[in-house]
């Protein structure tokens, strides 16, 4: 399943989609710097939302255009995804921490190099509550508002 959002307001913004590039559902997509959004990775930090149109493959017949695509973003600061597949075991202390991506589908509690997102919740060993942190230069302060 990957990142779905599971608390607080979100709203689906319509950007264009990098041209042949793959998309799966449930996972994160961040900014290219050309205007168009991409799988997010390990180094990305400007991470928008989710992608919640069906999957692009290779033989998808707009694989190689730069259509206009629903992504799923936070309407506001207490929005939570739920993140179903960590990397490394999750653990009751994560909560609290800023964790990394290990792709688009796969956040990373072993890094915090970008800090792409704020652990609120531990769910069981596979799984945490995260905040989007889109900008790793404003981290909310932990315990309090965001």
């Amino acid at each position: 399943m990957a990142f779905t959002w599971t608390k607080g307001p979100t709203r689906i913004e319509w950007y264009k989609k990098a041209a042949s590039t793959a998309f799966a559902v449930n996972s994160l997509v961040a900014f290219d710097g050309s205007e168009n959004v991409t799988p997010a990775t390990s180094t990305t930090d400007a991470n928008v939302g989710v992608w919640v149109k069906p999957a692009v493959t290779a033989s998808s017949t707009d694989y190689a255009l730069e259509t206009l695509v629903p992504i799923e973003v936070a309407d506001g600061p207490n929005a939570v995804l739920l993140c179903t597949d960590v990397a490394g075991t999750a653990v009751a202390t994560d909560v609290g921490t800023y964790i990394d991506l290990s792709n688009s589908l796969v956040a990373n509690r072993a890094a915090s190099a970008n800090d792409a997102l704020l652990c609120v919740g531990f769910i069981d060993s596979t799984a945490l509550l995260c905040k989007l942190n889109s900008n790793a230069s404003w981290k909310p302060p932990v315990g309090g508002a965001s």
